[in-house]
């Protein structure tokens, strides 16, 4: 006489298949045409382990609601049969399984063969599953990296993935280890060091003789194009400080492309103006650049602003800056915002009309570049990145065009070696 066992009798086990698809159609399947194959279990002190058929079990037992299972019609003894080997055979070519899945199932076959049969290889557990050595070894391959490819839908997708994924780990590693070297060297310096980067002289001039790929970070302050004395009359330097938006305009266009090409993988920034924000980030993105939509943003905290119109329009600031990227660098701070606070330069204290505080490019460096970094600022003025590369063990390489600013930044510099 045939059993009938209770379906709470029954349980599943090892179960290596995360989407279980739609059970709701098989169960209706089921009740139409019946169980066209019946579930294989292992029977241990009383307890049926499902072998193969899960997904019929869910319907017969969750769907269609039986409490009693009959032997013959419903299960059948399956107590030799490896249960993830079933389970590898019954999915394996199920167009929904996904590598993920195969893999890690996979990869517990081999591990418990290797356990339990000294000598255990691929080709064994490949000649095992019906499938071909090569074909193993990529869903093991996978199954160790089984975190990165969640939603791969293919095996050519994942190893994709992960071969991706190495790649960037490895450059990491490259890059953290020649950082390392060049800070041995940066720590053992003094400031001429520094100084031997900065370099009287027009950039247009000067970049080409910049070896290919040998910058980690751009970070240029060109000309605004603005008349600064009408803002501010009187002022350090703003006599004159008056190029014209035509100039500067055809400086970047000659520029911009020396600064993709001195880049390894990494970012640039170039500072400018609110009406010409769009039209740099075209003038990068032409030249190879990946470009940001969102600026780097320079808030002024405790500064009035300065506006042509005080009358009509409201006073300004802020600074922005156009940032892009060469290649697939890192953040050092990741997830930070763009919104950089901090106070201007004032009076007496500055040295050139657009100079930027150390502490500001301190912060910007940081975020945007490892320690032993080499930074180039193609527009120096007054030397602040170099003072601020100083600061954070990043090298320097730069240029001003201005003989009395290059001098008073050589200066300033030496001047603050000496106090810090």
């Amino acid at each position: 006489m045939k059993r009938r066992i209770s379906s709470d009798k029954f349980v599943i086990e090892e179960d290596y298949r995360e989407d279980q698809g739609n059970i709701g159609e098989l169960a209706a399947s089921i009740e139409k045409h019946g169980l066209l194959q019946p579930i294989g279990v292992r029977e241990e002190d009383g307890v049926f382990k499902v072998v193969w058929g899960r997904r019929r079990f869910r319907a017969l037992t969750e769907y269609l609601g039986l409490k009693e299972l009959e032997e013959g019609a419903h299960f059948v003894d399956a107590s030799t049969v490896d249960g993830l080997v079933a389970q590898f055979i019954e999915n394996s070519d199920r167009k929904d399984f996904k590598p993920v899945e195969a893999a890690r199932l996979v990869a517990a076959i081999h591990e418990r063969k290797r356990a339990s049969s000294p000598g255990w290889t691929i080709v064994d557990t490949a000649r095992l599953l019906g499938k071909s050595k090569g074909h193993i070894s990529k869903l093991l391959t996978i199954a160790e990296s089984s975190d990165l490819v969640e939603g791969c839908s293919s095996i050519d997708e994942a190893l994709s993935v992960i071969e991706r994924t190495k790649a960037k780990t490895l450059l990491k590693q490259i890059r953290q280890r020649r950082a390392e070297k060049a800070l041995e060297k940066i720590e053992k310096a003094d400031i001429g060091e520094w100084l031997k980067g900065f370099k009287l002289g027009d950039a247009l001039k000067l970049l080409p003789e910049v070896e290919d790929g040998s910058i980690d970070f751009v970070l240029a302050d060109p000309p605004y194009g603005i008349k600064l004395d009408e803002i501010s009359p009187g002022d350090v330097g703003y006599d004159v400080y008056q190029d014209e938006l035509r100039d500067l305009k055809e400086l970047l266009i000659d520029v911009v492309p020396h600064l993709y090409r001195v880049l390894r993988d990494g970012f640039c920034i170039i500072w400018t103006s609110f009406y010409l924000f769009g039209w740099l980030s075209d003038l990068m993105e032409e030249v190879g650049f990946g470009v940001s939509g969102t600026p780097v943003v320079w808030v002024k905290s405790g500064a009035p602003g300065l506006t042509h119109h005080p009358g009509r329009m409201l006073a300004s600031s802020v600074e922005v800056a156009v940032y892009g990227w060469k290649g697939s660098p890192e953040l050092s701070r990741k997830g930070r915002n763009n919104i950089f606070t901090c106070a201007p330069i004032k009076g007496d204290a500055r040295i050139h009309p657009g100079q930027k505080p150390e502490a500001l490019l301190v912060s910007i460096i940081e975020t945007f570049t490892i320690p032993g970094a080499v930074v180039l600022d193609p527009f120096a003025g007054s030397g602040s990145t170099l003072r601020a590369c100083y600061r954070t063990g990043r090298r320097f390489i730069g240029f001003e065009i201005d003989e009395h600013y290059y001098n008073a930044a050589v200066a300033a510099t030496v001047e603050y070696a000496k106090n810090s």
